[in-house]
């Protein structure tokens, strides 16, 4: 079996929030204000907030960026899973794994 992409692992994390979480994972990456804009989020789905956020975020950089907010909005559990699936299809630095 080939390797998850990292859009792949990206859509599968953003798939499993609740509404009320993909929100607040919108709104979270709306505040960090490094590129990605309202109308390239606001009533999307996950599909398209996943496209955004590796087209503003190379791909690596981008499953950290969501690593980061999920554990931020306080979804503990998706973040780690998202690490750990990263991790494993050698798509994640060891410094990206490391937190607070």
């Amino acid at each position: 079996m080939p390797p998850k992409s990292a859009k792949k692992l990206l859509k599968n994390s953003l798939e499993s929030l609740t509404k009320e979480n993909f929100e607040r994972f919108c709104s979270e990456l709306l505040d960090r204000r490094d590129g990605v804009k309202m109308n390239q989020v606001q009533g999307k789905s996950f599909l398209d907030v996943a496209d955004v956020i590796i087209s503003v975020y190379t791909e690596r950089r981008a499953l950290k960026v969501a690593e980061e907010i999920l554990t931020e909005i306080r979804c503990g559990q998706e973040a780690c899973e998202l690490a750990e699936e990263a991790k494993k299809a050698g798509l994640q630095s060891s410094d990206a794994a490391s937190s607070d």
